[in-house]
């Protein structure tokens, strides 16, 4: 049985580290039952939160941005990382920014930007 004072010590060691200015990852620093740290790697959450129809918001990216094209803004519910790979790759922004920029545009109906 693991005593109450072990998981306030644990607890007390975790120690979040974000070596990826994107904010894609995030190592989280855990020590063990000896004492001895060891990582544990969380991926960001790729779901969008919607609110509005995706041919709205595909439709105001491609205004946002004249470059973005029917192939690139593909969308299937649940193939949040294709879309996401796609976008990084030819807008050469972060996840996190690409994300916030489609739930944002979603959010407002096409006022973002």
């Amino acid at each position: 049985m693991i005593s109450g004072g072990f998981i306030r010590t644990l607890i007390s060691q975790i120690q979040p580290f974000n070596p990826d200015s994107s904010g894609n990852d995030s190592i989280i620093l855990i020590p063990d039952h000896s004492g001895q740290l060891f990582k544990s790697i969380t991926m960001e959450d790729a779901r969008l939160k919607l609110h509005a129809p995706w041919d709205e918001v595909r439709e105001q990216m491609k205004e946002h941005n004249v470059d973005l094209t029917d192939d690139d803004l593909d969308y299937e519910p649940g193939h949040e990382e294709e879309l996401l790979n796609r976008l990084e790759a030819k807008l050469g922004m972060p996840r996190s920014q690409i994300k916030a920029l489609i739930e944002s545009i979603s959010f407002n109906k096409g006022m973002a930007g």
